[in-house]
């Protein structure tokens, strides 16, 4: 029986990460992903601060690690924060650490994406969305966000 020796390198390029698996019997494999440019919010306090002092329009992205549609939509989020730059503020908020905010915000099913501006909620969706919907839900909400 072969045994084959695998080496994991990771290194970190502005806003792109990169595994490369190096097998040296075979080819390498390369694979990147976008870092993520989402803010992480875990206390209630933080995000009430969040509302009051952020001027541009806030897109929460409600979602835990057990959750299969959170996961599937995560790159969408994360692509998101990357495009629309300092017009949108996006935040992540895992709900099996803050679950102060099930209860306050009547979460019924994850992911649950909710956009506020000045501190308000104006709207909300709930479930796994494609692209296209996303972007929807956000130019709706945020008309002045603008691509980068």
């Amino acid at each position: 029986m072969r045994s084959a020796v695998f080496i994991l390198l990771s290194a970190a390029l502005g806003t792109h990460a990169f595994n490369v698996v190096v097998n040296p019997t075979r080819a390498w494999r390369v694979s990147a992903r976008l870092a993520s440019k989402a803010d992480s919010v875990t206390a209630e306090a933080d995000f009430d601060a969040l509302l009051e002092s952020t001027a541009v329009p806030i897109l929460v992205d409600f979602k835990a690690p057990w959750c299969g549609p959170c996961k599937l939509i995560e790159p969408m989020i994360d692509k998101a924060a990357g495009d629309y730059g300092d017009t949108l503020k996006v935040v992540k908020i895992d709900i099996d650490q803050a679950k102060g905010f099930t209860k306050r915000f009547a979460l019924r099913g994850l992911p649950s994406l909710f956009m506020f501006k000045d501190g308000e909620k104006l709207d909300s969706l709930e479930g796994a969305i494609a692209q296209p919907k996303l972007d929807a839900f956000i130019k709706k909400n945020a008309p002045d966000a603008k691509k980068v």
